[in-house]
């Protein structure tokens, strides 16, 4: 009897190109653009000697993932609590 090799992933993993796979996966440019989520935001940089503090706040600009006019713009009508990210970090970015 032979058996199939062991697999190195699960069959359905969690990676994002196995999600764009599994929703149609079929790039069409016409339909592209409405995919695209913007954001603007402010940050502060502490430089100091032994590390770097960030301190970062975004807002959502328009949101591809709602159909509604009111959600999928966001900076027209903003709820906070759904549109707005604090991130704190030590060290650089990337």
């Amino acid at each position: 009897m032979i058996r199939d090799p062991p697999r190195s992933t699960p069959l359905y993993s969690s990676a994002a190109s196995d999600v764009y796979k599994r929703q149609g996966g079929v790039f069409k440019f016409n339909k592209f653009y409405k995919q695209i989520a913007v954001a603007y935001g402010l940050g502060l940089r502490l430089d100091l000697d032994f590390f770097i503090l960030r301190f970062d706040g975004g807002m959502k600009a328009v949101n591809p993932a709602f159909e509604t006019k009111k959600e999928h713009f966001p900076i027209i009508h903003p709820k906070f609590s759904r549109d707005f990210a604090f991130h704190f970090a030590v060290g650089y970015p990337f």
